[in-house]
């Protein structure tokens, strides 16, 4: 009874709302905020609120401080310190990375090919191909490189290298000089050149370790070959399963497309490309099959009466397409001329024309 009482004194004197209360922020607005934290990862609150009045959004700072808080937004400086691997990929677009390649050939002399690989594309610059690298002739190839690069306007500021003594400081100025700093790994850490590392196991695991290498000349051949398979086809698992410096494919594949297949190094590497569909059969090369006997409705015994006639060229067949639908009367035999047996559906052929 003394519960009835006190909820009966509640409802008596608590005051029905006027207004349901502050107006929920809408969806847009939230979806904007969140966005500009995220593309921004140094910006505050205050910072997003500056933004958002810029743009003609009518909204409170502690509106947008709430947003950010229910998200699960950490503030600025915590958002602004980034991962380890955020760090790492920041500046892979200006590093090169170099190394020496060894190959044994079959009358057991080694061959070493000087490679350059690009860290953002992945894209491989096989230098040269040598028994005896000295310093001048790596100085050589690396300015070739420079001008290559220049040439196609790619700028790099480290080169990532190891403590090889082929490496002077000759080599080291040619790319100082182009404002690229040379970055030298620490004695023993094969993993610090993690990138050329992964491409000389790639190279030997389906390359190298699978051929009888015979000479420098044939070495060449190979490694240009797979070098271009690798730049222009081979997928990449850091580049989302794309090949270096070719564009993601724009052919959707239907029920009718024909899978190609091209053999690199004499079938050693498979390349597969989605083939366009045949180009359909025009009306010249339709009455030029059906007067050289290659239509299917001819009978058997229509083609030896084909056999000695001249072949017919292109204003011939131009002709015979313009005058298909005039209906015609047959011609008269010639003297000598022996008419062949065809089907009933097309007109006597005769062997002299």
């Amino acid at each position: 009874m003394l519960r009835w009482h006190r909820e009966l004194l509640a409802r008596q004197w608590t005051y029905p709302r006027k207004t349901p209360g502050r107006p929920p922020v809408r969806r847009e607005i939230r979806e904007l905020v969140l966005r500009l934290a995220r593309e921004n990862p140094t910006w505050g609150h205050r910072r997003i609120h500056g933004e958002l009045v810029g743009l003609g959004y009518s909204v409170g700072v502690a509106t947008v401080w709430r947003i950010l808080h229910r998200a699960g937004v950490d503030p600025a400086p915590r958002r602004a310190e980034g991962s380890c691997r955020a760090f790492l990929s920041a500046p892979a677009s200006g590093l090169l990375a170099g190394d020496f390649l060894t190959v044994d050939t079959v009358f057991l002399q080694r061959i070493y090919v000087f490679f350059v690989v690009e860290h953002a594309t992945r894209h491989v610059h096989v230098l040269g191909v040598t028994k005896h690298p000295t310093a001048a002739w790596v100085t050589q190839q690396a300015r070739n490189l420079l001008m290559d690069l220049e040439e196609h306007s790619r700028r790099f500021r480290f080169l990532i290298r190891d403590r090889d003594a082929t490496f002077t400081a000759s080599f080291d100025a040619a790319f100082t000089g182009a404002g690229i700093d040379v970055v030298r790994t620490p004695p023993q850490a094969p993993k610090a050149n993690s990138i050329a590392e992964r491409w000389i196991g790639t190279t030997r695991r389906e390359c190298t370790d699978r051929l009888l290498i015979v000479s420098e000349r044939h070495l060449t051949s190979v490694l240009t070959s797979y070098a271009e398979h690798v730049n222009t086809h081979r997928p990449h698992r850091s580049l989302d399963q794309h090949p270096p410096d070719a564009a993601p494919p724009v052919i959707i594949p239907t029920l009718d497309s024909t899978i190609r297949r091209t053999r690199i190094l004499g079938g050693l590497i498979n390349e597969y490309r989605n083939a366009a569909c045949p180009p359909p059969r025009t009306i010249m090369s339709t009455v030029k099959s059906q007067l050289t006997g290659r239509n299917q409705n001819f009978g058997a015994s229509h083609r030896p009466a084909l056999a000695g006639r001249r072949p017919l060229d292109a204003r011939t067949c131009v002709r015979a397409s313009r005058d298909a639908s005039v209906p015609r009367p047959h011609p008269a035999p010639r003297p000598g001329a022996v008419q062949g047996r065809v089907s009933s559906r097309h007109q006597p052929v005769w062997r002299n024309w």
